[in-house]
Protein backbone atom coordinates (compact mmCIF):
# COMPACT_ATOMS: atom_id res chain seq x y z
CA UNK A 1 0.00 0.00 0.00
CA UNK A 2 1.53 3.32 -0.69
CA UNK A 3 2.01 6.75 1.17
CA UNK A 4 -1.08 8.51 -0.46
CA UNK A 5 -3.19 5.38 0.01
CA UNK A 6 -2.40 5.35 3.98
CA UNK A 7 -3.10 9.29 4.37
CA UNK A 8 -6.38 9.16 2.39
CA UNK A 9 -7.41 6.27 4.82
CA UNK A 10 -6.28 7.02 8.17
CA UNK A 11 -9.48 7.63 8.95
CA UNK A 12 -11.95 5.26 6.60
CA UNK A 13 -14.60 7.00 4.39
CA UNK A 14 -18.23 6.95 5.55
CA UNK A 15 -18.85 4.84 2.29
CA UNK A 16 -16.56 2.44 3.71
CA UNK A 17 -16.93 1.83 7.50
CA UNK A 18 -20.41 0.51 8.79
CA UNK A 19 -19.14 0.88 12.20
CA UNK A 20 -18.65 5.08 11.36
CA UNK A 21 -21.59 5.21 9.51
CA UNK A 22 -24.24 4.36 12.06
CA UNK A 23 -21.96 6.48 14.62
CA UNK A 24 -21.96 9.49 12.62
CA UNK A 25 -26.06 9.44 11.95
CA UNK A 26 -26.10 8.64 15.90
CA UNK A 27 -24.12 11.74 16.50
CA UNK A 28 -25.40 14.47 14.24
CA UNK A 29 -28.96 13.42 15.27
CA UNK A 30 -28.22 13.85 18.64
CA UNK A 31 -26.26 17.20 17.91
CA UNK A 32 -30.12 18.21 16.18
CA UNK A 33 -31.46 17.79 19.34
CA UNK A 34 -29.35 20.56 21.05
CA UNK A 35 -31.10 23.70 19.39
CA UNK A 36 -34.45 21.41 19.40
CA UNK A 37 -33.94 21.16 23.25
CA UNK A 38 -33.27 24.64 23.85
CA UNK A 39 -35.53 26.24 21.79
CA UNK A 40 -38.78 23.90 22.05
CA UNK A 41 -38.65 23.52 25.92
CA UNK A 42 -35.63 25.22 27.97
CA UNK A 43 -36.53 28.61 26.46
CA UNK A 44 -40.44 28.20 26.70
CA UNK A 45 -40.12 27.16 30.17
CA UNK A 46 -37.57 29.60 31.19
CA UNK A 47 -40.07 32.90 29.38
CA UNK A 48 -43.02 31.25 31.43
CA UNK A 49 -41.43 30.96 34.84
CA UNK A 50 -40.61 34.56 34.45
CA UNK A 51 -43.87 35.78 33.38
CA UNK A 52 -43.66 35.80 30.08
CA UNK A 53 -47.27 36.35 28.23
CA UNK A 54 -48.45 33.31 25.99
CA UNK A 55 -48.42 35.39 23.05
CA UNK A 56 -44.67 36.40 23.69
CA UNK A 57 -44.23 32.38 24.15
CA UNK A 58 -46.38 31.38 21.34
CA UNK A 59 -44.42 34.14 19.46
CA UNK A 60 -41.08 32.77 19.80
CA UNK A 61 -41.98 28.90 18.81
CA UNK A 62 -43.40 30.42 15.86
CA UNK A 63 -40.58 31.27 14.39
CA UNK A 64 -38.48 28.06 16.24
CA UNK A 65 -41.12 26.41 13.80
CA UNK A 66 -41.32 28.30 10.78
CA UNK A 67 -38.06 26.46 9.13
CA UNK A 68 -39.00 23.29 9.70
CA UNK A 69 -42.12 24.02 7.51
CA UNK A 70 -40.04 25.39 4.82
CA UNK A 71 -37.32 23.11 4.70
CA UNK A 72 -38.13 21.44 1.58
CA UNK A 73 -36.63 23.95 0.08
CA UNK A 74 -33.13 23.24 1.65
CA UNK A 75 -33.26 20.12 -0.44
CA UNK A 76 -33.45 21.58 -3.67
CA UNK A 77 -30.73 24.26 -2.58
CA UNK A 78 -28.04 21.19 -1.71
CA UNK A 79 -29.29 19.06 -5.00
CA UNK A 80 -28.06 22.30 -6.84
CA UNK A 81 -25.10 23.55 -5.62
CA UNK A 82 -22.75 20.88 -4.32
CA UNK A 83 -19.46 21.04 -3.78
CA UNK A 84 -18.71 17.40 -5.22
CA UNK A 85 -14.98 17.16 -4.10
CA UNK A 86 -16.06 17.08 -0.75
CA UNK A 87 -18.95 14.79 -1.61
CA UNK A 88 -22.62 15.92 -2.36
CA UNK A 89 -23.58 16.52 1.39
CA UNK A 90 -20.51 16.84 3.69
CA UNK A 91 -19.93 20.95 2.47
CA UNK A 92 -23.67 22.04 3.49
CA UNK A 93 -23.46 19.77 6.72
CA UNK A 94 -20.17 21.02 7.69
CA UNK A 95 -21.10 25.03 6.80
CA UNK A 96 -24.97 24.20 8.63
CA UNK A 97 -23.03 22.94 11.70
CA UNK A 98 -20.55 26.14 11.91
CA UNK A 99 -23.89 28.68 11.59
CA UNK A 100 -25.25 26.53 14.50
CA UNK A 101 -22.76 27.46 16.54
CA UNK A 102 -22.19 31.05 15.15
CA UNK A 103 -26.00 31.67 16.01
CA UNK A 104 -25.03 30.01 19.88
CA UNK A 105 -22.42 32.33 20.02
CA UNK A 106 -24.67 35.59 18.78
CA UNK A 107 -27.32 34.61 21.52
CA UNK A 108 -24.35 33.82 24.30
CA UNK A 109 -23.08 37.51 23.37
CA UNK A 110 -26.26 39.50 23.10
CA UNK A 111 -28.00 37.81 26.48
CA UNK A 112 -31.21 38.50 25.59
CA UNK A 113 -33.69 38.33 28.68
CA UNK A 114 -37.18 36.73 28.84
CA UNK A 115 -39.12 40.10 27.59
CA UNK A 116 -36.81 40.52 24.60
CA UNK A 117 -38.95 38.76 22.42
CA UNK A 118 -37.76 39.94 18.91
CA UNK A 119 -34.38 39.15 19.54
CA UNK A 120 -35.28 35.11 21.09
CA UNK A 121 -37.60 35.14 17.76
CA UNK A 122 -34.48 36.45 15.24
CA UNK A 123 -31.72 33.74 17.26
CA UNK A 124 -34.58 30.61 16.82
CA UNK A 125 -35.27 31.57 13.67
CA UNK A 126 -31.71 31.72 12.33
CA UNK A 127 -30.34 28.76 14.37
CA UNK A 128 -33.49 26.39 13.23
CA UNK A 129 -32.72 27.72 9.70
CA UNK A 130 -29.29 26.19 10.18
CA UNK A 131 -30.55 23.54 11.95
CA UNK A 132 -32.59 22.26 9.08
CA UNK A 133 -30.20 22.51 6.63
CA UNK A 134 -28.18 19.98 9.32
CA UNK A 135 -31.14 17.86 9.20
CA UNK A 136 -31.42 17.55 5.41
CA UNK A 137 -27.89 17.19 4.81
CA UNK A 138 -27.81 14.55 7.34
CA UNK A 139 -30.86 12.73 5.36
CA UNK A 140 -29.53 13.38 1.78
CA UNK A 141 -25.89 11.40 3.04
CA UNK A 142 -27.99 8.62 4.83
CA UNK A 143 -29.99 8.00 1.97
CA UNK A 144 -26.57 8.28 -0.55
CA UNK A 145 -24.80 6.13 1.74
CA UNK A 146 -26.63 4.06 3.76
CA UNK A 147 -27.03 -0.04 2.35
CA UNK A 148 -30.48 -1.33 2.20
CA UNK A 149 -30.08 -3.93 4.82
CA UNK A 150 -28.30 -1.16 7.46
CA UNK A 151 -31.54 1.20 6.79
CA UNK A 152 -33.80 -0.03 9.90
CA UNK A 153 -31.30 0.13 11.88
CA UNK A 154 -30.16 3.91 10.45
CA UNK A 155 -33.13 5.09 11.48
CA UNK A 156 -33.91 4.16 14.92
CA UNK A 157 -30.79 5.76 15.49
CA UNK A 158 -32.13 8.86 13.44
CA UNK A 159 -35.11 8.86 15.56
CA UNK A 160 -33.95 7.79 18.53
CA UNK A 161 -30.71 10.29 18.78
CA UNK A 162 -32.71 13.12 18.03
CA UNK A 163 -34.87 12.38 20.68
CA UNK A 164 -32.56 11.76 23.27
CA UNK A 165 -31.05 14.96 22.38
CA UNK A 166 -33.78 17.06 22.52
CA UNK A 167 -34.85 15.68 25.73
CA UNK A 168 -30.74 15.86 27.50
CA UNK A 169 -30.98 19.55 25.99
CA UNK A 170 -33.92 20.52 27.36
CA UNK A 171 -33.38 18.99 31.01
CA UNK A 172 -29.85 20.44 30.94
CA UNK A 173 -30.52 23.67 29.67
CA UNK A 174 -33.53 24.03 31.77
CA UNK A 175 -31.25 23.43 34.84
CA UNK A 176 -28.68 25.70 33.41
CA UNK A 177 -30.03 28.77 32.53
CA UNK A 178 -30.38 29.17 36.67
CA UNK A 179 -27.39 28.25 37.48
CA UNK A 180 -24.84 30.08 34.57
CA UNK A 181 -27.52 31.93 32.53
CA UNK A 182 -29.05 31.99 28.76
CA UNK A 183 -25.62 33.29 28.27
CA UNK A 184 -24.01 30.32 29.96
CA UNK A 185 -26.03 27.59 28.51
CA UNK A 186 -25.26 28.97 24.68
CA UNK A 187 -21.69 28.90 25.30
CA UNK A 188 -21.97 25.08 26.18
CA UNK A 189 -24.33 24.38 23.62
CA UNK A 190 -21.69 25.43 20.87
CA UNK A 191 -18.89 23.99 22.23
CA UNK A 192 -20.62 20.86 22.41
CA UNK A 193 -22.06 20.98 18.75
CA UNK A 194 -18.31 22.18 17.60
CA UNK A 195 -17.09 19.05 18.79
CA UNK A 196 -19.18 17.28 16.64
CA UNK A 197 -18.05 19.48 13.58
CA UNK A 198 -14.99 18.09 13.84
CA UNK A 199 -16.52 14.55 13.51
CA UNK A 200 -17.15 15.35 10.04
CA UNK A 201 -13.90 17.49 9.41
CA UNK A 202 -12.20 14.58 9.84
CA UNK A 203 -14.12 11.90 7.63
CA UNK A 204 -14.63 12.06 4.16
CA UNK A 205 -18.22 10.56 2.13
CA UNK A 206 -16.15 8.88 -0.19
CA UNK A 207 -12.44 7.44 -0.24
CA UNK A 208 -10.08 10.05 -2.50
CA UNK A 209 -12.34 13.33 -1.74
CA UNK A 210 -11.36 16.22 0.06
CA UNK A 211 -11.45 17.03 3.72
CA UNK A 212 -11.54 20.48 3.23
CA UNK A 213 -11.81 22.83 0.41
CA UNK A 214 -8.15 23.88 0.18
CA UNK A 215 -6.83 19.73 0.79
CA UNK A 216 -5.72 17.71 -1.83
CA UNK A 217 -9.02 15.19 -3.25
CA UNK A 218 -11.54 14.73 -6.10
CA UNK A 219 -15.16 14.28 -6.71
CA UNK A 220 -16.05 10.57 -6.86
CA UNK A 221 -17.28 8.84 -9.76
CA UNK A 222 -20.50 8.30 -7.98
CA UNK A 223 -21.55 11.97 -7.08
CA UNK A 224 -20.52 13.08 -10.59
CA UNK A 225 -23.04 10.58 -12.32
CA UNK A 226 -25.90 11.38 -9.56
CA UNK A 227 -25.61 15.64 -9.99
CA UNK A 228 -27.60 16.62 -12.02
CA UNK A 229 -26.78 20.22 -12.68
CA UNK A 230 -29.19 22.50 -13.07
CA UNK A 231 -32.73 23.29 -11.70
CA UNK A 232 -34.88 22.09 -14.73
CA UNK A 233 -33.45 18.81 -14.26
CA UNK A 234 -33.62 18.93 -10.41
CA UNK A 235 -37.53 20.08 -10.25
CA UNK A 236 -38.28 17.06 -13.07
CA UNK A 237 -36.37 14.30 -11.47
CA UNK A 238 -38.10 15.16 -8.42
CA UNK A 239 -41.98 15.36 -9.62
CA UNK A 240 -41.52 11.95 -11.14
CA UNK A 241 -40.04 10.20 -8.22
CA UNK A 242 -42.48 11.22 -5.67
CA UNK A 243 -45.47 10.44 -8.44
CA UNK A 244 -44.47 6.67 -9.02
CA UNK A 245 -46.95 4.71 -7.92
CA UNK A 246 -45.32 3.64 -5.01
CA UNK A 247 -44.15 6.43 -3.71
CA UNK A 248 -48.04 7.60 -4.15
CA UNK A 249 -49.15 4.81 -2.32
CA UNK A 250 -46.94 4.92 0.66
CA UNK A 251 -47.64 8.92 1.00
CA UNK A 252 -51.48 8.13 2.57
CA UNK A 253 -49.87 5.90 5.73
CA UNK A 254 -46.59 8.38 6.11
CA UNK A 255 -49.08 10.90 6.28
CA UNK A 256 -51.42 8.92 9.26
CA UNK A 257 -48.48 9.53 11.10
CA UNK A 258 -48.41 12.61 11.39
CA UNK A 259 -52.31 12.74 11.94
CA UNK A 260 -51.66 10.35 14.95
CA UNK A 261 -49.11 12.35 16.66
CA UNK A 262 -51.18 15.85 16.17
CA UNK A 263 -54.30 14.10 17.82
CA UNK A 264 -52.44 12.31 20.75
CA UNK A 265 -50.06 15.56 21.75
CA UNK A 266 -53.60 17.87 21.88
CA UNK A 267 -56.32 14.38 23.29
CA UNK A 268 -54.47 13.54 26.20
CA UNK A 269 -53.59 16.63 27.92
CA UNK A 270 -57.11 17.57 27.62
CA UNK A 271 -58.37 13.82 29.43
CA UNK A 272 -55.90 14.13 32.28
CA UNK A 273 -56.72 17.76 33.04
CA UNK A 274 -59.80 17.60 32.48
CA UNK A 275 -61.25 13.88 33.68
CA UNK A 276 -58.30 13.11 35.28
CA UNK A 277 -57.99 16.14 37.37
CA UNK A 278 -54.17 16.13 36.73
CA UNK A 279 -51.72 19.79 37.12
CA UNK A 280 -49.67 20.78 33.91
CA UNK A 281 -46.56 19.02 36.08
CA UNK A 282 -47.91 15.93 35.96
CA UNK A 283 -48.66 15.76 32.58
CA UNK A 284 -45.55 17.03 31.41
CA UNK A 285 -43.31 14.78 33.04
CA UNK A 286 -45.61 12.00 32.41
CA UNK A 287 -45.25 13.03 28.98
CA UNK A 288 -41.50 13.46 28.76
CA UNK A 289 -41.42 9.84 30.07
CA UNK A 290 -42.92 8.69 26.82
CA UNK A 291 -40.62 10.93 24.73
CA UNK A 292 -37.83 9.48 26.60
CA UNK A 293 -38.73 5.89 26.46
CA UNK A 294 -39.57 6.10 22.38
CA UNK A 295 -36.43 7.57 22.05
CA UNK A 296 -34.19 4.82 23.68
CA UNK A 297 -36.80 2.09 22.29
CA UNK A 298 -35.82 3.65 18.78
CA UNK A 299 -31.60 3.51 19.33
CA UNK A 300 -32.06 -0.12 20.87
CA UNK A 301 -35.04 -1.81 19.46
CA UNK A 302 -37.20 -0.53 16.54
CA UNK A 303 -34.22 -0.97 14.09
CA UNK A 304 -33.71 -4.64 14.93
CA UNK A 305 -38.04 -5.18 14.89
CA UNK A 306 -38.23 -3.48 11.18
CA UNK A 307 -35.27 -5.34 9.73
CA UNK A 308 -36.84 -8.48 11.18
CA UNK A 309 -40.55 -7.83 10.15
CA UNK A 310 -39.85 -5.73 7.46
CA UNK A 311 -40.96 -1.79 7.60
CA UNK A 312 -44.84 -2.54 5.95
CA UNK A 313 -45.65 -5.42 8.16
CA UNK A 314 -43.97 -3.66 11.37
CA UNK A 315 -45.89 -0.73 10.07
CA UNK A 316 -49.39 -2.67 9.78
CA UNK A 317 -48.60 -4.23 13.47
CA UNK A 318 -47.85 -0.59 14.78
CA UNK A 319 -50.97 0.80 13.25
CA UNK A 320 -53.24 -1.87 14.39
CA UNK A 321 -51.37 -1.35 18.46
CA UNK A 322 -52.57 2.72 18.16
CA UNK A 323 -56.42 1.09 17.41
CA UNK A 324 -56.05 -1.43 20.26
CA UNK A 325 -54.88 1.66 22.82
CA UNK A 326 -57.73 4.05 21.46
CA UNK A 327 -59.71 0.80 22.33
CA UNK A 328 -58.80 0.01 25.31
CA UNK A 329 -59.13 3.53 26.53
CA UNK A 330 -62.92 3.63 25.42
CA UNK A 331 -63.44 0.02 27.35
CA UNK A 332 -62.42 1.77 30.22
CA UNK A 333 -64.21 5.01 30.26
CA UNK A 334 -65.15 4.75 33.52
CA UNK A 335 -61.73 4.55 35.16
CA UNK A 336 -60.33 7.75 33.12
CA UNK A 337 -61.00 10.09 36.95
CA UNK A 338 -58.28 7.17 38.47
CA UNK A 339 -55.66 8.16 35.97
CA UNK A 340 -53.98 4.66 34.99
CA UNK A 341 -55.33 4.80 31.70
CA UNK A 342 -54.42 7.95 31.14
CA UNK A 343 -51.06 7.34 32.19
CA UNK A 344 -50.35 4.07 29.99
CA UNK A 345 -51.74 6.08 27.12
CA UNK A 346 -49.42 8.62 27.72
CA UNK A 347 -46.82 6.27 28.20
CA UNK A 348 -47.34 3.80 25.24
CA UNK A 349 -48.15 7.07 22.08
CA UNK A 350 -44.81 8.43 21.74
CA UNK A 351 -42.95 4.97 21.53
CA UNK A 352 -45.98 4.15 18.86
CA UNK A 353 -45.78 6.98 17.06
CA UNK A 354 -41.88 6.57 16.96
CA UNK A 355 -41.67 3.49 15.74
CA UNK A 356 -43.93 3.85 12.53
CA UNK A 357 -41.33 7.26 12.43
CA UNK A 358 -38.79 4.51 12.01
CA UNK A 359 -40.71 2.95 8.75
CA UNK A 360 -41.63 5.95 7.34
CA UNK A 361 -37.54 6.91 7.16
CA UNK A 362 -36.74 2.91 6.11
CA UNK A 363 -39.40 3.22 3.39
CA UNK A 364 -38.95 6.45 2.38
CA UNK A 365 -34.95 5.70 2.00
CA UNK A 366 -36.30 2.52 -0.50
CA UNK A 367 -38.33 4.93 -2.29
CA UNK A 368 -35.74 7.81 -2.62
CA UNK A 369 -34.01 8.50 -6.52
CA UNK A 370 -30.28 9.21 -5.44
CA UNK A 371 -30.26 11.85 -7.56
CA UNK A 372 -32.50 14.04 -5.80
CA UNK A 373 -32.42 11.74 -2.70
CA UNK A 374 -32.20 14.77 -0.28
CA UNK A 375 -35.36 16.70 -1.89
CA UNK A 376 -37.52 13.62 -1.93
CA UNK A 377 -36.59 12.67 1.83
CA UNK A 378 -37.34 15.60 2.98
CA UNK A 379 -40.48 16.04 0.97
CA UNK A 380 -42.36 12.45 2.75
CA UNK A 381 -40.70 14.04 6.13
CA UNK A 382 -42.72 17.06 5.07
CA UNK A 383 -46.05 15.13 4.63
CA UNK A 384 -46.01 13.47 8.07
CA UNK A 385 -45.36 16.52 9.42
CA UNK A 386 -48.52 18.09 7.28
CA UNK A 387 -50.52 15.32 8.65
CA UNK A 388 -49.78 16.61 12.40
CA UNK A 389 -51.14 19.59 11.21
CA UNK A 390 -54.42 18.39 10.35
CA UNK A 391 -54.81 15.74 13.07
CA UNK A 392 -53.71 19.10 15.54
CA UNK A 393 -56.48 20.96 13.66
CA UNK A 394 -58.97 18.48 13.64
CA UNK A 395 -59.25 18.25 17.82
CA UNK A 396 -61.58 21.20 17.96
CA UNK A 397 -64.13 19.98 15.47
CA UNK A 398 -64.02 16.38 16.66
CA UNK A 399 -64.40 17.02 20.38
CA UNK A 400 -67.02 19.35 19.43
CA UNK A 401 -69.09 16.57 17.87
CA UNK A 402 -67.90 13.66 20.11
CA UNK A 403 -66.47 14.65 22.90
CA UNK A 404 -63.46 13.52 24.56
CA UNK A 405 -64.94 9.55 23.84
CA UNK A 406 -64.49 11.13 20.22
CA UNK A 407 -61.01 12.02 19.85
CA UNK A 408 -60.18 8.20 20.94
CA UNK A 409 -62.60 7.19 18.52
CA UNK A 410 -60.72 9.08 15.81
CA UNK A 411 -57.08 7.66 17.11
CA UNK A 412 -58.81 4.00 16.59
CA UNK A 413 -60.15 5.61 13.50
CA UNK A 414 -56.54 6.30 11.81
CA UNK A 415 -54.78 3.32 13.70
CA UNK A 416 -57.23 1.24 11.37
CA UNK A 417 -57.11 2.94 8.51
CA UNK A 418 -53.43 2.94 8.28
CA UNK A 419 -53.06 -0.25 8.21
CA UNK A 420 -55.29 -1.28 5.94
CA UNK A 421 -52.98 1.65 3.74
CA UNK A 422 -49.60 0.09 5.05
CA UNK A 423 -50.79 -3.32 3.92
CA UNK A 424 -51.03 -1.94 0.34
CA UNK A 425 -46.92 -0.86 -0.04
CA UNK A 426 -45.12 -2.98 -2.32
CA UNK A 427 -41.47 -2.23 -2.03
Amino acid sequence: MNMEVLRIGRVPAVSESRRLRLSLIFILYLAQGVPLGLFYIAIPAWMAANGASAAAVGTVLGFTSLPWTLKFFNGFIMERYPYLPMGRRRAWLIGAQSLMVFGMLAMALLDPAFSDVAILSALSFCIMTATTFQDVAIDGMAVDLVPDPERPRANGLMFGGQALGMAAAGAAAGFGIGLIGLSGVSIVAAMFVTLLIACMVFCRERPGERLLPWSSGTASKECADAHLGAWWPVLKTTWAAMMDRNSLIAMAPMMLIGVHGGLYVGALPLIAAGEAGWAQERISATASSGSLLAGVLAVLVYGAIVAWLGARRTMLSVYGLIALSGAAMLLFRDSWSAGWPVTGMLLASDPLNFCLAVCLGTIAMKLCTPAVAATQFTLYMAISNFGRTLGSAALGPIESVGGTEGLMWAIVAVGVAGAVLASRIRI
